[in-house]
């Protein structure tokens, strides 16, 4: 029997809350996997800015990167500086990390978890 994990008004807790507290709920994402996901979100925002976006073609003059969302842009004349756009590129962070959590964490640790089928 899986012990929900609440405080109650009590002062006293006994061992299973205690081990309950330390683990912590099994349905929210701990630190750690939030950190990783972050972490791949930002290297794969970063390697796509390397990438034209296929959204490019609606601007004439100017070269947009980056895949979801474009957060790079540039004038295309010799010499022309970049434009960050950090309200594009903090999507792409969390369009990763997202893709990157749903993807490994709920989809292939519970995949692994499942029992193989015999036939």
């Amino acid at each position: 029997m899986r012990l929900k994990c609440s405080v109650e008004e009590n002062l006293y807790l006994d061992r299973e809350e205690i081990l309950c507290l330390i683990e912590g709920e099994p349905n929210v994402p701990s630190v750690g996997k939030l950190l990783i996901s972050t972490l791949v979100g930002l290297m794969v925002t970063l390697i796509s800015g390397l990438v034209p976006s296929p959204l490019s073609y609606m601007l004439l003059g100017v070269a947009l990167h980056g895949f979801p969302f474009a957060w790079m842009s540039q004038v295309i004349y010799p010499n022309a500086p970049i434009k960050i756009e950090y309200d594009g590129f903090l999507l792409d962070v969390f369009f990763w990390a997202s893709v990157f959590y749903i993807g490994y964490y709920r989809v292939y640790k519970r995949r692994r978890g499942s029992p193989k089928l015999n036939s």
